[in-house]
């Protein structure tokens, strides 16, 4: 499979046949420009401007936004929910973590998550090949956290998402103190990473997207 990088918590993610899934689309407000994007399934991590965009989709997909389990296109979908901060979303509100099941690959996504998963939600995540982390740290938890996180979900392959990036509006931080708790990372200078389900793939993967 595929996994392209939009900015943000932008990813297309696309199947050896052909299914594509797209999360967390923004609107051009944010100072990225917004690809023209196609998919049969759209996922919203939380209700923020910059996160929940479904007008970029060209319309005719199915879009989650909630926690539970569904399938659609042959993907597996699961919704589980958390916090967009560290006071159970007293400030932020909610999140929805979502995980997905392509081509014998478990794929997650973690939105903006604010707060390092308890022990039912490490459960419930159980162990992905591949992980998008917030680590910009403004509006999502720590480097830290995020250090811890990745540490406690241990993912074949971490990718580093919600970070600062040129032209971007938002003052995020980029993802350097990240990869040095976190033991370091291959800066790819492309915004694609693939992999599939015999690959020995691993480690911290930083996508680039293209301006």
């Amino acid at each position: 499979m595929r996994i392209k990088y939009y900015g943000q918590s932008c990813f297309g993610l696309t199947s050896a046949n052909g299914t594509t899934i797209i999360t967390d689309p923004y609107g051009s407000g944010i100072g990225l420009s917004v690809p023209e994007l196609s998919a049969e399934i759209v996922t919203v991590s939380h209700g923020h401007f910059d996160h929940n965009n479904l007008s970029a989709v060209k319309a005719g997909f199915a879009c989650f936004d909630k926690p539970g389990i569904f399938e659609n296109s042959g993907v597996s979908v699961e919704g589980f929910a958390s916090f967009h901060d560290d006071c159970r979303g007293k400030k932020r509100g909610a999140n929805v973590i979502f995980c997905f099941g392509i081509d014998g690959l478990r794929i997650c996504h973690l939105g903006d998550l604010g707060h390092v998963p308890d022990k039912k939600l490490l459960g419930a995540i159980g162990k992905p090949d591949v992980m998008m982390i917030p680590v910009g740290e403004v509006y999502t938890f720590s480097a830290e956290d995020a250090a811890e996180t990745a540490k406690l979900i241990a993912p074949r392959v971490v990718i580093p998402m919600h970070y600062k990036l040129p032209g971007l509006k938002a003052g995020l931080n980029g993802p350097e103190k990240f990869l040095a708790l976190a033991g370091g990372g291959e800066k790819t200078g492309s915004d694609v990473f693939d992999i599939d389900e015999s690959d020995d793939k691993n480690g911290i993967v930083v996508l680039e997207p293209k301006r």
